[in-house]
């Protein structure tokens, strides 16, 4: 409460008390600026770290995709090839021992091509004619120098000349009078066998960027 000064007669001034300070924003301590510095260094590794996870997991990707294409050209070469093998035809048998030599690399390159003369006189002397056709393939194993082996499922199908009858011993060579001829098949029909099937397998090797037959074997 306040007082009057009576032998004055004058009231006493009275003063207000000072406003607080507004507040000053106060400078990070010494280990708030470490844990700033730790937060950003984090931040940093975390971003990195995925840029890295996200780059490698692209290059697997494009890797597993080139693998994948690669597998598929290996696999339709090998159906290919061994079609080509067991395709035959007695009027071009060096057209066959080229086709197979090209496709060959290797032991097996050099096995065809040291019979390669019994081969062509075999066709020559069948007169038919062989069409192959590569139905599935399958990767079994990669080999440690370099070369795949495939199991290969290939089926055939053979034409050949309807053998011209025989007259039966003791039979006379003509007709008695009088009664009627049997008409004698013509000359040069072809008769086709029953397909078969076979099971392949292959080793195939990359030489100068080109699949070859390695080695071959069918599978009994």
């Amino acid at each position: 409460m306040s007082t009057v000064d009576i032998s004055t007669g004058e009231a006493p001034e009275i003063t207000e008390p000072d406003e607080p300070a507004p507040d000053t924003p106060r400078r990070p301590t010494g280990f708030a600026r470490v844990a700033i510095r730790v937060v950003i260094a984090l931040l940093v590794v975390v971003v990195v770290a995925g840029g890295a996870v996200g780059g490698w997991s692209m290059v697997r990707h494009h890797t597993a995709v080139r693998d994948a294409d690669r597998d598929t050209q290996l696999l339709d070469f090998s159906k290919d090839a061994v079609a080509q093998l067991v395709s035959t035809d007695s009027a071009d048998p060096r057209g066959y021992v080229d086709r197979v030599l090209a496709n060959s690399t290797g032991r097996w390159h050099d096995e065809f091509d040291a019979r390669k003369r019994s081969v062509i006189d075999t066709m020559q002397a069948s007169g038919g004619v062989t069409s192959g056709h590569g139905v599935a393939a399958g990767i079994e194993r990669r080999n440690d120098d370099g070369s795949v082996s495939v199991l290969v499922v290939v089926t055939s199908q053979t034409s050949v000349p309807l053998p011209q009858s025989a007259p039966a011993q003791g039979a006379p060579a003509a007709p008695a009078p009088g009664s009627p001829a049997t008409p004698a098949p013509p000359s040069g029909v072809q008769v086709d066998t029953a397909p078969k099937q076979y099971q392949v397998r292959v080793d195939v090797a990359r030489v100068g960027g080109k699949f070859k037959l390695s080695k071959v074997g069918f599978v009994q």
